[in-house]
């Protein structure tokens, strides 16, 4: 028998979202697929990889990324 997995991603109802998707990330900072792929590349962004290869996903754990967003996190292409 197999499980229905749709869905399985979102946090049950009431409940804060954990992640942040490479989408939700470019629209928070501004930036696009490019940007954020060269951030993701060179360590800039924390982020965590689940699967593996091509199939897999990237995600942004909400707590690391609110704290790197509070400690002033920047694209890394210079400057600040």
């Amino acid at each position: 028998m197999s499980e229905n997995l749709e869905g399985a991603s979102l946090p049950p109802a009431g409940l804060p979202k954990a992640t942040y998707t490479q989408a939700e990330m470019q629209s928070m900072l501004g930036i696009g697929e490019k940007t954020l792929r060269g951030m993701i590349r060179r360590g800039v962004i924390p982020h965590v990889r689940t699967g593996r290869g091509t199939t897999g996903k990237i995600l942004f754990l909400k707590p690391q990324i609110d704290e790197w967003l509070r400690t002033g996190g920047t694209t890394g292409r210079g400057g600040k």
